[in-house]
């Protein structure tokens, strides 16, 4: 038996008490290239760190635990309390969830690897994401040129999701040079004024006040032809990719947390600048974040 922190400790034998080293790349070898320093555990290594882990199988109230934790984050008399703070103000950052219905069938989503969400299309702008940051059709692994990004809601109540398809089309303008962007979307134009800030950013975007009747991709399997109306007349423009606008809603515990606090979140939408936080119904409690109507 031993001794740590003035508690007595069971030596078990079958449990190690060092804990296993992370395998890790020589210093001299991560200066040459992006691999991953830490290089995990083999099988081996992994079951022997597991069979090092305290394995009580169920608590007997002998407190090893407590000696063996070394951040005391062991309460053992600790109980539920209610605090009352008074503060200034509170600001209130919500999450968003992504539904599990499809995006709408007519924009092609599903029956081309070319047709994408922009959650799809977000992951891969992102350094870390599976093309690493490219910008890649998904077909052929060309790069795309010629992109539309489509927003389609009717009623105009996931306005957060314009702006979100901006930032992404405005990051693909700037990571293919000379491309052509178009923007197709059910949100008036005279209403554009709010989303400015992200329209200078992408210089070669053309925008339409009208959503695709259809997207059809032809038999090369690397164009995509969409059909539009534009004053009355029934128009025609090709694509090697699209993304499409998702709707996003409050989480369920953001939900809870709206109906017990009379916040009114989903009329509270900063569509230009989503960093800033926005007044709700209730005195000194702002929103910040992107926000999504339910």
């Amino acid at each position: 038996m031993l001794e740590d922190k003035d508690r007595y400790i069971i030596a078990f034998e079958d449990i190690p008490r060092e804990r296993a080293h992370m395998p890790e790349l020589p210093a001299g070898e991560r200066v040459k290239n992006f691999e991953e320093i830490e290089q995990g555990f083999t099988s081996e290594q992994a079951q022997e760190e597991a069979q090092r882990c305290l394995s009580c199988r169920r608590c007997l109230g002998c407190k090893l635990c407590l000696a063996a934790c070394e951040k005391d984050a062991i309460v053992f008399d600790q109980v539920d309390e209610t605090l009352e703070l008074e503060v200034d103000s509170i600001i209130i950052t919500p999450g968003s969830i992504q539904p599990c219905d499809q995006p709408d069938q007519r924009f092609g989503y599903g029956n081309s690897l070319n047709v994408l969400t922009d959650l799809e299309f977000e992951c891969m702008l992102h350094l870390e994401g599976p093309y690493g940051g490219l910008i890649l059709r998904p077909s052929d692994g060309e790069i795309p040129n010629k992109i539309a990004f489509i927003y389609s809601d009717e009623k105009n109540s996931n306005r957060n999701g314009l702006s979100l398809l901006l930032k992404e089309a405005a990051a693909a303008g700037k990571k293919i040079e000379g491309s052509e962007l178009w923007l197709f979307s059910s949100h008036p134009a005279a209403k554009m004024d709010g989303y400015k800030s992200f329209l200078e950013q992408i210089a070669q975007l053309t925008c339409k006040s009208t959503v695709p009747e259809s997207v059809v991709e032809l038999e090369d399997g690397r164009t995509l032809v969409v059909e539009y109306m534009e004053e009355g007349e029934k128009r025609i423009e090709r694509f090697q990719m699209i993304v499409i606008a998702t709707q996003r809603k409050l989480s369920d515990s953001i939900k809870a947390l709206d109906d017990q606090l009379g916040l009114k979140l989903a009329q509270h939408v900063n569509p230009s600048e989503e960093s800033d936080p926005v007044q709700t119904e209730r005195e000194s409690v702002s929103v910040a974040g992107g926000i999504a109507t339910r």
